[in-house]
């Protein structure tokens, strides 16, 4: 809207006639006007014909974010492959159905979602902080502190819903690390379907779920069949 009413002083003509197209400005019938973009921020540099105080060509917008609703929506599903006889596992499958709204740059938010899917899953099943009784930071370096790599993440599997907001002049939802916290639930709730209804399931509320927890969970269940590889989502 600023670009198009400084187009108009310039041209005299009224913003609404304009428009503007490929770095230039057009009417709404699509003739050029020979004006371009650059011109006009050279009108309100200071200097320019146009100028009135500030630096450059811009504007501001001021969004009461109170009640907006911009946050992501997403669905997480794991499948997970267990050895019962030793605890360990494997995330063989993931699923990941998402709504950001709209998405302005669809690989960036698929790069979000994936990349905070795989750092959940490094939260589920390796990262952990330690320290010793007088406090001090065992984990800290990567030769401890295990984080999932590109060599450990399953194949995943991402479709997007979308849901555009209202509530917000662009319709989108925000996305930065939106694939973080599901994943935990995920996993834990695919490893419980694997071990089965029942008691016994505390050891795996503790993460990262450590394969002695997972061994626990799965012995003690009712009629547990150890040393058979089982899989669940």
């Amino acid at each position: 809207a600023r670009i198009l009413e400084c187009a108009g002083a310039l041209l005299q003509r009224p913003p609404d006639e304009l428009e503007m197209r490929r770095g230039a400005i057009a009417d709404r019938g699509g003739e050029t006007t020979g004006l371009s973009l650059a011109e006009i921020a050279r009108a309100v540099s200071p200097g320019g014909q146009l100028h009135a105080g500030a630096a450059a060509l811009e504007a501001e917008f001021v969004l009461d974010s109170r009640g907006t609703l911009t946050f992501a929506l997403s669905v997480h599903a794991a499948r997970i492959a267990v050895d019962l006889q030793t605890g360990c596992f494997r995330i063989v499958d993931y699923y990941v159905l998402h709504d950001s709204g709209r998405m302005l740059n669809r690989m960036i938010v698929e790069g979000q979602i994936v990349g905070g899917a795989v750092e959940g899953m490094g939260c589920a099943a390796l990262s952990e902080i330690l320290y010793d009784a007088n406090g001090q930071l065992l984990t800290g370096t990567l030769a401890d502190y295990l984080v999932m790599t590109a060599v450990e993440a399953p194949r995943i599997r991402l479709d997007h819903m979308h849901s555009v907001p209202t509530t917000n002049p662009l319709g989108v939802r925000g996305v930065g690390e939106g694939g973080v916290m599901p994943v935990p639930p995920a996993v834990v709730n695919a490893l419980s379907r694997i071990v089965g209804p029942g008691a016994g399931l505390e050891s795996l509320y503790s993460l990262p779920l450590r394969p002695e927890a997972v061994l626990e969970a799965a012995i003690s269940r009712s009629g547990a069949s150890a040393g058979r590889p089982e899989t669940a989502g």
